[in-house]
């Protein structure tokens, strides 16, 4: 499976996604509102990481299609 160049932003997007909410966590692992916002960083980060290796990759992949859908659908509950 090879990516096109155009991902590139999407994955560089889910690493600070990851990393902000890896950060945001450390600082405060017992806060709602640390625990919230971290989980927010993780789904935005599966999802970025998704479309793009859903739709950038050759050949476009339905497991990762399916993954980010599955990854959206969490987003309510991380509110």
């Amino acid at each position: 499976m090879s990516i096109s160049p155009s991902a590139i932003p999407l994955l560089i997007t889910g690493v600070l996604n990851l990393g902000i909410a890896v950060y945001v966590y450390k600082r405060g692992p017992r806060g709602r509102p640390h625990i919230a916002l971290a989980a927010i960083g993780v789904i935005g980060a599966l999802w970025a990481i998704g479309v793009a290796l859903g739709h950038y990759a050759i050949p476009q992949s339905v497991f990762f299609v399916r993954f980010t859908l599955a990854v959206a659908s969490l987003a309510p509950l991380s509110t």
